[in-house]
């Protein structure tokens, strides 16, 4: 079958939400994965969606400008689908680098290739035991679903309310915090009654150096309430997992008002 240029386009079209998607999305976003790798799994997507999604009969490739248009709009829908997924993990972040400062671990600062930059073991710690279950559960499938999916609900070369959807992640992103201090709960509440029996202390022997004996105390006691809150802990991502879900459902009604 010969290819025309109507062809070419949709399959850059095609590719432009891929890329948008890779560009955010957890686990695809990644940086341990190679760019040659992502390279070809968006290709090899595009490829895949090139025959299977709905495109307009009447479409046929016109002016330059309304082209690029058509591609940023798809790019950026892509974009904001990964975007989604990736603020719920951005709160699971958060929650390791409060856990690790209260338990005087953010000197103790490891260089993350999945980020790019120095990060608390904690905030690892985190991040790859959601990062596990996120797999188990097949989240990435999840994603590519709904990137098929998405072409059914907001189809190729419309006008969508990207207004709407920008203030709804905004507000998912507002919770990050939130979802942080809900996971970080027990061992900042185990902490700060450390430190205030540290303050009595420091009021009824001034020569005890608490500072320095906290540092001794914090790390083990933190990991000792960590150990007794890991099943709490694992149920909690996999209940933030399952409102990647809902999320992505709104974000594709939003996007229609």
């Amino acid at each position: 079958m010969l290819l025309n240029v109507n062809q070419v386009f949709i399959f850059m079209v095609i590719m432009a939400r891929s890329i948008g998607l890779f560009l955010t999305a957890p686990f695809f976003s990644n940086r341990i994965i190679s760019r040659t790798a992502k390279i070809g799994l968006i290709i090899w997507i595009t490829i895949t969606l090139w025959f299977v999604v709905p495109v307009p009969k009447t479409f046929m490739v016109g002016a330059f400008l309304p082209l690029i248009l058509v591609l940023m709009q798809e790019l950026f829908i892509g974009i904001m689908l990964g975007t989604v997924a990736e603020l719920l993990f951005a709160g699971i972040k958060a929650a390791g680098e409060i856990i690790g400062m209260q338990m005087a671990l953010s000197v103790a600062s490891t260089f993350d290739p999945a980020e790019g930059g120095q990060e608390s073991i904690i905030t690892t710690l985190y991040q790859n035991i959601l990062m596990i279950l996120f797999l188990i559960v097949d989240g990435h499938h999840l994603l590519l679903v709904a990137l098929r999916k998405s072409y059914d609900v907001l189809p190729m070369f419309n006008t969508w309310n990207f207004a709407m959807a920008g203030r709804s992640m905004a507000e998912l992103a507002g919770g990050i915090f939130a979802i942080g201090i809900s996971l970080a709960a027990p061992i900042v509440l185990v902490i700060f009654l450390l430190d205030f029996a540290f303050g009595l202390v420091s009021r009824v022997a001034p020569q005890v150096n608490v500072f320095q004996l906290g540092f001794q105390v914090k790390p083990p006691l933190g990991e000792a309430v960590l150990l007794l809150t890991a099943p709490f802990l694992v149920e909690r991502m996999v209940f933030l997992l399952s409102r990647t879900i809902e999320e992505l459902t709104r974000f594709f009604y939003l996007m229609h008002m």
